[in-house]
């Protein structure tokens, strides 16, 4: 198989990529081979509390609190939490 050692592609509004050639001409216009944009990309950066039975997350770079659910490594880091935590 001829795999090209780069890949190019055109933007077709703000949430599409359709494959082109290495002079930005459209290869297909075939839906299939589009590539599209999920979701908004963002990284994670905060700080969880825990206070009683309850438990929030703050996300630094868009200033939301979020749920935190009780699964998974939950009672770890409360365990961590209590241990750093200062008073």
């Amino acid at each position: 198989m001829d795999i090209p050692e780069e890949m190019f592609f055109i933007t077709h509004g703000n949430d599409e990529l359709v494959p082109s050639d290495d002079h930005f001409k459209p290869i297909t216009t075939d839906r299939r081979y589009t590539l599209h944009q999920r979701s908004k990309l963002f990284t994670v950066e905060g700080y969880i509390t825990f206070e009683h039975d309850t438990a929030t997350f703050f996300e630094r770079n868009t200033c939301e609190h979020w749920k935190v659910t009780n699964l998974g490594e939950f009672n770890e880091i409360r365990s961590i939490y209590k241990q750093l935590a200062k008073v």
